[in-house]
């Protein structure tokens, strides 16, 4: 603060303009290092000048003088410029600034000292060749001190005193006066032009500056984009087994299912092909969130809520898949802890951390703890699995890496799981960290904020079904085919078509009314679900309505009133909808 002051105190003394940089420090040490580079050329030139100066000098005032002068102009600059040096290698601007000052007004005190010293003893032609001789000095020393304005200005006043100085000593007051008249706007204008000169160093220094961090942050994108190229690419080698594989298997499952008779054995293939269809899901799931981080598109809905309720119906959902691998999970979560997150990331996160637990562990047991750690509530996710090894510990949490553990235990998936929860985590303003080690296990601590004021907490919604009349919409015949299943399994009634003069016709056909509007959104070229609802609300009134869509749409690009779904949608959340 001190040397701050002392900056301010010099600044304002001289009347400099104060011109906030980029980085006024950075602009002072560019400064400095081009000053004391000059100036071992002006030491030069002075040298030589003031011994030119000897001739005109000696025959006025002997060789004695005139040798101390020039013993102490030589001694003043190499003085300077040594201290200059060393303030510049300790580091300290203020000493470089303090120094850089001083020495410039003893420099131009010492180069003009033989106009009061000598030109009482001086004839006028004496006078005015060394008043000359000092002007062009003067005016010169703008290319080396201009550099760093301030020490020109204490320069210049100092080099022009003792001018005029000398000639109020030795002149008439007439002579004397037209010289300190004519230094005025010689001064003013040299001043202006020491002015231009730093401007046009601190602009320099400036673009040279904003140039490196642009040059900085492009190899910053160069690197993410190297980064997400060679992850794509780790994607691509596994594609055609990770995601094909289960889709394999589901083909053969589901053509079992078919020839086998009612008993253990169907009930044991429906099984497995549940939870390969569960592998297929999770897998676009990842795909999609992922495709979804890259656009931008993903935005939490923060609010608080009550994290017992996540765990436990997550616990609820993997219970019978650890109890088929002989692997215990448990759940330990105080109650009253409430998060303050995004209550589908906040679920998809846990269900992550506890999926990739269940898959690392094909024995021992798996423990979900959640406790409340100042302002932060932090859900710890812990296994005996086989663990990560050291040299995949640092990459698991990179999109499409998959590491060793991953084929030991032929765990199916694509590496996004980890990838995604990091994202989504993030988006919460929370972190997830993970410690492993090979053969020991696995622990992953999830820390999002707590929230201060807990909302009241939702029931579950009754599993009646309200709207019992659905008119869906979906232009891909799997889904709509499985979709009109689904609900006709839950007593729903349903007038599904491809767009929606089909739509029309089936709720003609069936003879009633719709309450409630279940659309695709991309439904080829002439409509999007957004315009099918508004034409159905204009037939059938203000329907609630809701878009199922598997494309990046955020909640701008539907209506208010119109509930927006992701695909693939879990038949819960579907229920949930309906109910």
């Amino acid at each position: 603060m001190q040397g701050s002051n002392v900056r301010q105190r010099i600044g304002e003394w001289m009347g400099a303009a104060v011109r906030p940089p980029v980085d006024r420090s950075r602009v002072l040490r560019e400064q400095t290092d081009l000053l004391i580079r000059q100036m071992r050329t002006g030491f030069l030139v002075a040298t030589i000048a003031g011994a030119l100066l000897g001739v005109p000098m000696v025959r006025t005032s002997g060789p004695v003088v005139y040798l101390a002068w020039l013993a102490l102009l030589v001694g003043g600059y190499a003085l300077r410029q040594r201290l200059m040096e060393q303030a510049q290698a300790s580091g300290s601007l203020d000493r470089v600034f303090v120094i850089t000052l001083v020495g410039s007004a003893l420099i131009g005190f010492i180069l003009t000292l033989p106009c009061p010293l000598f030109f009482p003893n001086a004839d006028p032609n004496t006078r005015a060749f060394l008043t000359m001789v000092h002007m062009i000095w003067m005016a010169a020393a703008v290319s080396v001190l201009g550099v760093f304005p301030p020490s020109y200005k204490v320069y210049l006043a100092c080099s022009l005193g003792n001018v005029v100085l000398g000639w109020w000593l030795s002149a008439t007051p007439l002579e004397a006066g037209l010289v300190t008249a004519w230094s005025v706007p010689m001064a003013f204008l040299l001043t202006r032009l020491s002015g231009r000169v730093g401007r046009m160093i601190e602009e320099s220094v400036n673009i040279r500056h904003e140039r490196e961090q642009l040059v900085a942050r492009l190899q910053e994108s160069l690197a993410e984009t190297e980064a997400a190229q060679r992850a794509r690419s780790r994607f691509l080698a596994s594609a055609s087994h990770d995601l094909l594989q289960p889709v394999h298997a589901l083909l053969l499952l589901a053509s079992l299912s078919r020839d086998l008779p009612e008993g253990p054995r169907r009930e044991d293939v429906l099984k497995q092909l549940h939870v390969t269809a569960e592998s297929i899901d999770a897998m676009f799931r990842g795909l999609l969130d992922l495709a979804r981080f890259d656009a931008g598109t993903m935005q939490p809905q923060l609010t608080a809520m009550p994290v017992a309720h996540v765990l436990r119906a997550v616990q609820a959902a993997y219970q019978g898949r650890c109890a088929d691998k002989g692997v215990l999970l448990t759940v330990e979560t105080p109650p009253g802890v409430h998060v303050h997150a995004d209550p589908a990331m906040f679920d998809r996160i846990v269900r992550n951390l506890v999926d990739n637990a269940c898959k690392f562990t094909p024995r021992g047991e798996i423990v979900v703890r959640c406790r409340q750690e100042g302002a932060s509530v932090v859900v710890e996710v812990q296994d005996s699995g086989v663990g990560i090894a050291a040299e995949d510990l640092a990459h698991v949490q990179e999109a499409f890496y998959r590491g060793g553990s991953a084929r030991e235990v032929e765990a199916d998936g694509v590496g996004l799981g980890l990838a995604n929860s990091t994202q989504m985590a993030l988006l919460l303003h929370g972190d997830v960290a993970i410690s492993s080690e090979h053969g020991k296990g696995t622990t992953v601590r999830l820390t999002l904020p707590a929230a201060e004021n807990p909302a009241a907490v939702t029931h579950a919604a009754p599993r009646e079904l309200r709207y019992r009349r659905v008119v869906l919409v979906e232009d891909d015949r799997n889904a709509r085919v499985a979709t009109e299943l689904w609900l006709q399994q839950r007593g729903v009634a349903v007038a599904a078509a491809a767009d929606l003069t089909g739509a029309l016709a089936q709720v003609d056909a069936q003879g009633w009314t719709p309450d409630f509007l279940l659309c695709d959104y991309h439904l080829g070229k002439e409509a999007n679900g957004v315009q099918v609802i508004s034409a159905l609300r204009g037939r059938y009134g203000a329907l609630p309505a809701a878009i199922v869509s598997g494309e990046n749409l955020t909640a701008a690009d539907v209506p208010a009133d119109v509930t927006l779904l992701a695909k693939p949608l879990r038949p819960e959340r579907l229920e949930q909808l309906l109910a």
